[in-house]
């Protein structure tokens, strides 16, 4: 969801590791396990009963979102909705009801959509349910519906922004004219300026880079459209044209857009294998950059020597930062990725480096997730075991549970899940059960 008129995202929403997965409807099987199949209806609602229990707001929140994203793959829509009512955290609750509404238009439920949108006690909320609506049907190609749809949203700064999102939309479907007809109708020069932005950008990710100068020499605002610009330096860096990236960042002028483009370029080199250019690269603008993306980008130029199998480059750039939250970023990656290449004894070592007791959690989460999407459930639950922080080790159970169930063995990963004393842990299994048994395909990673 974005845009100003859209409360902020929780932070945790990009964390949900099934909001990532495709799921399905139905009771699924459990195949190639002894026994009768796994009611998926059932565990679900033993998971939900559970939450009950969950005395912290903000993580029995972040738990009932989890199940209402199940909820929506089975398509119990009602069943999701009474989830969302009594999710305590408004902006989750609110997260909830765009969900349900987005899926019931893509499921053909249109008029179901909209009860959902009628569902919130607020005007406002009630009024960004209807923006979800109109993106979905955008999303699904009925640019029709979604501009009458938008047309019903009274408030103002929510319906441009809604109309902003169709013109993306457009652009994503590879109706880029129709996209830049509907941001040239946008009669405020923020969302216009915005949306020609984001339509860039979508053409820059298409490879279409000399369309997409053309959308960002439209652009009016010098931010905004440096921030185009910013765009399609990235795409051509990620493509490791280079010189190109690099001609492309000198034409930007504001300061802030430069210094996230330059920080771009220099992922692009990490990625290519080119460590220490990367590193000069970002020395030139370290300073400038936000300090939320300063950690991200030095951790990622680290992580990636370590991914190339030089975990001891790595370990010595990362411990050549000096900012505390650079360093342990860098660590929780490049654990992650000892994890991914079998060193799961050095993984460890690794994490045990850092300072943060969260992130450390966190960096043993990810390890256990490597493990077990290789398949070594007994050592991924042993990694668990050592995760301190208690949501932290739900989350990891979840995601064990999920790739045991998601392999075959829905059967066994239910019995294991009954077998947790802690009803945070259980539900958190369940959770991944119903996920594993849902879902048709499988991250590489843990989200």
């Amino acid at each position: 969801m974005q845009g100003m008129g859209r409360h902020k995202k929780s932070a945790w929403c990009g964390g949900l590791l099934v909001a990532c997965m495709a799921l399905t409807a139905g009771v699924a099987p459990s195949v190639g396990a002894a026994g009768p199949p796994v009611d998926v209806r059932k565990v679900l609602q033993q998971a939900k009963q559970l939450a009950a229990g969950i005395q912290d707001e903000s993580e029995r929140s972040r738990f009932l979102a989890r199940v209402v994203v199940a909820d929506v793959a089975r398509k119990d829509f009602q069943g999701a909705l009474k989830t969302a009512s009594t999710i305590p955290e408004k902006a989750a609750r609110l997260d909830a009801h765009w969900s349900i509404a987005q899926a019931q238009v893509k499921a053909g439920a249109l008029a179901g959509a909209r009860r959902t949108a009628a569902a919130p006690a607020e005007k406002a909320d009630r009024m960004v349910v209807l923006k979800a609506i109109a993106l979905a049907q955008a999303e699904t190609g009925d640019s029709t519906g979604a501009f009458l749809t938008a047309a019903t949203i009274e408030y103002e700064w929510t319906r441009l922004e809604t109309v902003t999102g169709i013109a993306v939309a457009q652009a994503q479907a590879k109706n880029v004219k129709g996209a830049l007809l509907t941001a040239g109708a946008i009669p405020d020069e923020f969302h216009r300026s915005d949306a020609l932005r984001r339509i860039a950008a979508v053409q820059a990710e298409a490879k279409d880079v000399e369309g997409a100068r053309k959308t960002a020499a439209a652009i009016r605002q010098q931010s905004v459209k440096d921030a185009a610009l910013r765009a399609i330096a990235k795409a051509q860096a990620d493509t490791r044209n280079i010189p190109d990236a690099q001609r492309t960042i000198a034409g930007i002028d504001t300061p802030s857009e430069r210094a996230l483009a330059v920080s771009d370029l220099a992922l692009a080199q990490a990625r290519a294998g080119q460590a220490q250019a990367a590193l000069r690269t970002v020395a030139s603008v370290h300073n400038q950059l936000p300090a939320l993306v300063r950690p991200a980008t030095m951790g990622t130029i680290a992580a990636e020597q370590a991914r190339r199998g030089d975990v001891k480059g790595g370990l010595k750039t990362a411990t050549s930062f000096q900012s505390d939250d650079e360093r342990a970023e860098a660590l929780r990656l490049i654990a992650e990725a000892q994890a991914e290449a079998r060193d799961v004894a050095g993984a460890q070592q690794t994490a045990a480096g850092i300072t943060d007791e969260h992130i450390r959690a966190d960096a043993m989460r990810r390890i256990a997730a490597a493990q077990a999407y290789r398949g070594d459930l007994k050592g991924a639950r042993h990694t668990a075991g050592l995760i301190r922080n208690e949501t932290m080790k739900g989350r990891t159970l979840m995601v064990i549970a999920h790739v045991q169930a998601r392999s075959g063995d829905g059967v066994g990963a239910l019995a294991w899940a009954d077998t947790l004393a802690a009803p945070l842990e259980r539900a958190y299994a369940l959770l991944g059960v119903t996920n594993g048994l849902l879902s048709k395909t499988q991250p590489k990673r843990v989200q």
